[in-house]
């Protein structure tokens, strides 16, 4: 495969990786640039600071009051250094359009944009990605480290500088509350970055950017008085209205000192006057005095002489319009507007043209966010035809969306075919969305209740909402799930008429996000389940537990505005503290689910463990605790608080005094715990280690041993894994990465048939062979730890340690099962099955009071571990050899596998079958993990799912083939007689 071809596979894996980033969209196809010749001195101000060297940092605010001009500025600036190929990204946010100024996207967006710009950065950023799938969620700080700072100084010494990055409208990002980890993050780190990349940050002097930025970074002020920009402003005024032969004459000083040195208001005036009759418009506005005109009133005359406000049905239409603009939760297009509110909306937006972009077909914005101030700002609007209530707009809105919800939602509306398989995994998903869900059921759906909520509900609207709650809602769940829009079901509890059913759907919501169909087991007292339930008869049946009610729920707090990490509830109950993604502590009242103080923000990264003190209040008591070499997992307090325990990755716990933050004690050092994996070895010599929880290979498959893999077997700690073969040799692994750990151990004349390590002892390792001895090795260097084990005479099958690592039993073809003391090596007994039974497996009771032997011959005999005493057998267990036998953890039962491929389970204490023979196997059997659940599905053999079960049923679930449960009291039966699903799945509704 050539090079180039190599090159651009690389480049669309590399593509690929940082769509992951999830980054908001920068179009800035609508934005307009500085007119030529006008801002110069300005724009070369800014550009020469981009390209010299600057002593007083790598971040330039550009900061003024709205409308002066700032974001035509940037993007002229962002155009400028384009050309240069020196624009590494460009940002721009505006209030109101909540999807594309998340202050939460704003590190990975510039991560994406500057992948896009350099392909050098695109491999650090991917390479970031892979080590850690989950940094792309990761508190923004953390994000900073792993996705701007790491890669930018990875390959700083390969790019050339100047680098421009620009935040325009930075005011307009969230707002005070969520933009306060960012703007922390743009204060304290960003001026770390390499100082060849240059950051241009613009902005309105609010208070909270103020506070941030005046004191760390330059600033270009852009008030009226602070720069002069009356040439600029009639040079604007003339070229807009050349068109006209009298533009000479048509008074542009006038309009200049009218404007009070703001671009939006010569542009407003502008569109205002060359859009109808202009010399009549002009003279209106020359007509007013000549100083203080300021942009309101601008407003009020461009907005008055534009549309027939007199005209009360337009001017009813007009205020639609607008409360879509203003108070929509998304921008929308004219036809979402028209299909929204049932009339057509593009007479209104052709006559407010001065102060709205609009083209058919497309989004609909203002001009500028300063003409959405002045709208909802009751105090400067006031007594306009075009003034907006806020409740009057919501209650229009909330009254739309509910239509919307009751004409278009209904049962399987994408007409998918086949309930086994996941939305991800239906490949024609965006198509059938974008053909079932029109864009104002989509925008219905994800919003209402952010409308409903800002009303005083009438009786229409309550009975609306009723009849929503009564007969729509499972839909809407399954609109919301479709769209990938489950957290957006935001439901008010403060509707006196419908609280119960209402708290019952926040309950069924809360419970049962992660599936999409879950109504079979929501409890039989739910109202939820209730009114829906004789609807679905093909859905599955139960044997439910005692308990009938919701898991037990005192208190739903919601809107939290970051993932929830940690929590911790008060001695006495009155308030919970919890530690977010963002950094932040916040503390609730449980019986209001109201804060009781700003959010704790002292913190760089995710908050992972919090303790709640009564002393606690709203700044850090002491700390911060320094000592910890990884992240601390969990902290708390002592019982009289003057004491602090944490305990950390780093492997120690360590106590701390709680006001002066002394370490008192340790660090008391822990092993490290490995994670739970599963090993399998082939007949082809290879080895794989798998992700036990989620199924995936942890490492590519070993090439182990040149014959056939017999025994695997982890240490204590995880840390080593080793293998044994027929090519007589055994291996021993690094058990996290499957990398060897040394050379194979040679030493047996025979096949090695099984390998264990000593328990508590990662250093030891025992094998047993066919050539008939058992052997001791250390497992770091491949040694023999002293001589061979002698005494069987035939080929040693199987050995097992005790609990305690005391003792070593091995089992033989000699028909012997003989006991070693570890310590000394000296037999301490030898258990005769008998002259026909050759002994193919054992184990080791936990309790160490027990060994189980199971024979070629398919018997099964229990002994006791001390005196070597035959309890009971031989018991004729299996038709052929048993393969493996197997204590349950609390000894309770035994399990054996067989050539015969069946399964059984006997009582320990009589020897007596429990359970089984079990069929069903086409093959041989032996023990595996075998996740018949995963994340909480139900799957088939295929690895398809077939239905979903809640936690707090799913510990005692009868799976589809169990005959019986052992060991558990709340046990849950699944009744799959009427359960319709895969491709009939539909056929669970009544009626189709």
């Amino acid at each position: 495969m050539s090079t180039k071809i190599m090159d651009k596979l690389d480049g669309l894996e590399q593509s690929e990786t940082l769509k992951r980033l999830n980054p908001n969209d920068m179009n800035a196809g609508l934005r307009t640039t500085c007119l030529l010749g006008t801002r110069q001195k300005l724009l070369d101000d800014i550009a020469d600071w981009i390209t010299l060297p600057s002593a007083t940092g790598n971040v330039l605010w550009l900061s003024g009051v709205a409308g002066c001009g700032k974001s035509t500025i940037s993007t002229t600036i962002s155009e400028r250094f384009r050309a240069l190929d020196r624009l590494g990204a460009f940002l721009f946010f505006q209030r109101g359009d909540s999807a594309h100024s998340d202050p939460g996207a704003v590190i990975r967006t510039l991560a994406y944009s500057l992948g896009l710009f350099d392909a050098r950065f695109a491999a650090a950023i991917t390479a970031a990605i892979d080590r850690d799938a989950g940094i792309v969620n990761a508190p923004i700080r953390t994000q900073f480290t792993e996705l701007l700072l790491a890669p930018l100084q990875s390959v700083e010494q390969y790019m050339d500088g100047p680098i421009l990055i620009i935040l325009d409208a930075l005011d307009e990002c969230g707002d005070v509350d969520s933009r306060g980890a960012l703007l922390s993050l743009l204060a304290d780190e960003f001026p770390k970055l390499p100082r060849m990349f240059r950051f241009l940050i613009t902005s309105r002097r609010e208070s909270d950017l103020a506070g941030r930025f005046q004191s760390s970074f330059e600033e270009i002020s852009l008030d009226p008085g602070t720069i002069s920009g009356d040439t600029d402003i009639e040079v604007f005024f003339r070229h807009e209205m050349a068109a006209d032969s009298g533009a000479e004459a048509l008074g542009c000083g006038a309009l200049v000192r009218l404007s009070g040195n703001l671009f939006i208001w010569a542009s407003t005036a502008t569109r205002f006057i060359g859009r109808y009759r202009p010399q009549q418009r002009l003279d209106d506005l020359l007509s007013r005095k000549q100083d203080g005109f300021n942009l309101d009133e601008l407003y009020n005359v461009a907005l008055r002489g534009s549309a027939p406000w007199d005209d009360t049905s337009f001017a009813q239409d007009a205020r639609n319009v607008l409360a879509c603009l203003v108070f929509g939760q998304a921008a929308m297009t004219d036809a979402t507007i028209d299909q929204l509110l049932q009339q057509q909306s593009s007479e209104v937006l052709d006559n407010l043209g001065c102060v709205l972009h609009w083209k058919r077909g497309e989004v609909v914005r203002a001009l500028h966010t300063s003409f959405i101030d002045y709208l909802i700002d009751a105090k400067r609007s006031a007594g306009m035809p075009w003034a907006l209530d806020v409740a009057v707009a919501h209650h229009t809105l909330s009254t739309a969306c509910l239509g919307v919800l009751h004409s278009e939602l209904r049962f399987n509306i994408c007409k998918l075919e086949d309930s086994r398989l996941l939305n991800s995994q239906v490949y024609d998903l965006a198509e059938r969305i974008s053909t079932f869900i029109s864009p104002k059921l989509e925008y219905s759906a994800c919003f209402v209740f952010d409308h409903v909520q800002e009303i005083q509900s009438d009786s229409v609207v309550l009975g609306s909402i009723d009849d929503f709650f009564h007969h729509q809602f499972l839909y809407w769940l399954e609109v919301l799930s479709l769209l990938a829009r489950i957290p957006r079901a935001k439901l008010d509890k403060n509707r006196a008429e419908l609280e119960a059913f209402i708290a019952d759907t926040v309950k069924f919501v809360t419970a049962f996000a992660p599936a999409d169909a879950a109504l079979s087991f929501a409890p039989a007292r739910s109202l939820v389940a209730q009114q829906y339930a004789k609807a679905y008869p093909g859905t599955l049946q139960f044997q439910r537990p005692a308990d009938d009610d919701w898991p037990s729920m005192k208190e739903l707090l919601q809107d939290v505005p970051s993932l929830i990490l940690s929590v911790h509830i008060s001695s006495n109950g009155s308030r919970v503290a919890y530690g977010s993604f963002d950094g932040a502590v916040r503390v609730w009242d449980v019986a209001t689910g109201v804060l009781v103080a700003p959010p704790f923000r002292r913190h760089t990264t995710g908050v992972i463990s919090v303790c709640y003190s009564s002393t606690m209040n709203d700044h850090p008591r002491a700390g911060p605790f320094r000592g910890h070499t990884d992240r601390v997992w969990s902290v708390r307090f002592s019982q009289d608080a003057s004491k602090v325990v944490s305990g950390s990755g780093d492997g120690s716990v360590r106590i701390w005094d709680a006001t002066t933050t002394e370490l008192l004690v340790g660090p008391l050092v822990h092993p490290n715990v490995a994670p739970y994996r599963v090993v399998s070895g082939c007949d082809d010599g290879s080895l794989r280690i798998w992700d036990a929880e989620t199924g995936a290979l942890i490492a590519e498959p070993i090439e182990a041993h040149t014959g056939p893999v017999t025994s695997v077997a982890f240490s204590t700690s995880g840390m080593l894994l080793a293998s044994s073969s027929w090519d007589r040799t055994i291996r021993v692994w690094d058990g996290h990465t499957g990398k060897s750990a040394g050379e194979p151990f040679r030493g047996h004349e025979g096949h090695v048939e099984c390998v264990r390590f000593a328990p508590g002892d990662d250093g030891c390792i025992a094998s047993s062979s066919a050539d008939r001895t058992v052997r001791l090795w250390n497992a770091r260097t491949g040694a023999p730890a002293g001589e061979p084990l002698l005494g069987h005479t035939e080929a040693v099958n199987s050995i097992s340690f005790s609990a305690d690592g005391r003792f070593l039993a091995s089992g033989a073809d000699d028909t012997t099962l003989r006991v070693w003391d570890f310590k000394t090596l000296i037999p301490v007994t030898a258990m005769v099955e008998d002259d026909q039974n050759q002994i193919a497996t054992i184990s080791w009771s936990s309790n160490g009071d027990w060994i189980v032997s199971g024979s070629v011959q398919g018997n099964l005999y229990l002994w006791d571990a001390r005196s070597g005493k035959l309890i009971w057998g031989p018991i004729q267990a299996h038709t052929i050899a048993v393969n493996r036998v197997c204590f349950s953890p609390d000894c309770a039962n035994i399990a054996t596998v067989s050539d015969d491929r069946t399964v059984c389970v006997w009582d320990p204490s009589d020897g007596k079958l429990v359970l089984g023979p079990l069929t069903g196997h086409q093959g041989d059997v032996n023990f595996r993990d075998c996740p018949l659940m995963r994340d909480g599905w139900i799957m088939g053999t295929a690895a398809d799912l077939h239905f979903w079960v809640p936690p707090w049923l799913s510990g005692g679930l009868y799976y589809p083939r169990n005959s019986l449960l052992l060991g558990l009291d709340r046990q849950t039966r699944l009744d799959l007689g009427r359960f319709v699903e895969g491709t009939d799945w539909e056929k669970c509704a009544a009626g189709v």
